[in-house]
């Protein structure tokens, strides 16, 4: 969301007065100025919804503040997580999908710890490890491209004391050797540069993912960080399944070049047909790169250990649901 957006008081918009809002509920998703904020933080409906400050709610990326607070199929509150699903559900979308699902547990009883969760820490330790790769392989291409530049200097420098042994007759030769090997400096260097250009755009994109990791962490609510989390889990897992196969990249190969003078050269020049060969040579990159593949299956561990079907909700005389909670039931 754009810092330069005014947000205006839903309750005083509701009543056609036009306030700009100090306060952001995410649960009731919409702002408050400070007095519909005092009134709202002692009122029994909303006294638990975890306020933030219109700043902090700004600095969220946008597809967190996109994250909806309850089903907008039924308008009931999310209750339950289904890991089976990977979804909120309230209690109408249980009923009508979530039947056969085992697992389930309150939503509350895993955004308490959503900050806190080693999700958080596996995502920080994997977007750390993607940008040491990086670097690594940065500087060991910039390195390759060094050493090509030399190679390819040496070889132009042999080229040339030959040529000052031989006649006329090899300027033709001369010419078509320095091409050749023109021709597959640039063709090395076009592969590094290419693979470099792509490591650019991750460095940038892996910057991206650790500033909304952050943001999400220092400002989201409990129930933003609890599903923004699993959504960048989805681009940092994109981001380390290339990491892994970086080596595939068709300039990750070490590569140089050699020239090799023809040794009939100085006895038989009438009869050459070429001034020499180029040939890239390539071997296996000497760059570890460090991946942790149990970072990319992390999940929550403040999750409940029992495992709960839709068997376990219960109907009270009253017309609310039971769902039970460790020893304890919940009633909503």
């Amino acid at each position: 969301m754009a810092a330069s957006d005014v947000i205006l008081c839903g309750i005083c918009d509701a009543q056609h007065v036009s306030h700009v809002a100090d306060y952001w509920c995410p649960e009731c998703d919409e702002g408050m100025c400070l007095s519909c904020k005092n009134y709202h933080s002692v009122s029994k409906a909303s006294r638990q919804h975890g306020i933030i400050s219109i700043d902090n709610y700004k600095k969220l990326p946008t597809e967190i503040c996109k994250i909806v607070q309850s089903c907008r199929k039924h308008d009931r509150k999310f209750q339950m997580f289904c890991p089976h699903h990977d979804q909120l559900c309230c209690l109408i979308c249980i009923a009508e999908n979530h039947k056969e699902c085992t697992g389930m547990f309150p939503i509350d009883e895993a955004i308490k710890s959503s900050k806190s969760s080693t999700l958080f820490d596996s995502l920080e330790k994997s977007l750390k490890d993607i940008q040491e790769n990086i670097d690594r392989v940065v500087k060991d291409r910039k390195t390759n491209l060094v050493e090509i530049k030399q190679l390819h200097l040496k070889s132009l420098s042999d080229i040339k004391d030959m040529r000052r042994k031989i006649n006329s007759r090899l300027d033709e030769l001369e010419k078509h050797m320095i091409d050749n090997l023109n021709s597959n400096e640039t063709q090395l260097k076009l592969k590094i540069e290419t693979l470099l250009n792509k490591l650019s755009e991750k460095k940038k994109m892996i910057e991206i993912l650790r500033t909304n990791l952050v943001s999400v962490k220092q400002h989201g609510s409990d129930l933003q960080a609890f599903i923004g989390s699993k959504m960048l889990e989805n681009d940092v897992t994109k981001e380390l399944n290339y990491a892994q196969n970086i080596s595939e990249e068709d300039g990750f190969s070490h590569f140089s070049l050699k020239f090799q003078i023809n040794d009939k050269i100085t006895d038989v020049l009438s009869k050459l047909t070429s001034f020499g060969s180029v040939t890239i040579e390539s071997r296996p990159s000497s760059i570890i790169l460090r991946v942790d593949q149990e970072k990319q299956a992390q999940i929550f561990t403040e999750v409940p250990q029992r495992t709960r079907s839709i068997d376990d909700i219960t109907a009270s005389p009253s017309g609310n649901f039971r769902v039970p909670a460790g020893p304890s039931y919940r009633h909503y």
